[in-house]
């Protein structure tokens, strides 16, 4: 994981569709891309240290569930 501060959430990179379709917060369209610490990809508070930590758990769990 990389933990960055700033201003600006500096997702302008990512592709369209890692903004559509998200089932849980921290969750992008694209299969294994993950975002945390970002409001607009997760809730309210994110981009506090312990809404990134949130969005680091949710995460973590999906990561240790997969097949």
């Amino acid at each position: 994981m990389i933990l960055a501060t700033g201003y600006d959430p500096g997702d302008d990179w990512l592709p369209a569709e890692a903004t559509a379709a998200r089932s849980r917060p921290a969750m992008t369209g694209l299969p294994g891309l993950f975002v945390a610490g970002i409001p607009a990809h997760s809730r309210p508070g994110a981009d506090t240290l312990a809404g990134v930590s949130r969005d680091a758990a949710v995460i973590a769990r999906t990561i240790a569930d997969r097949p």
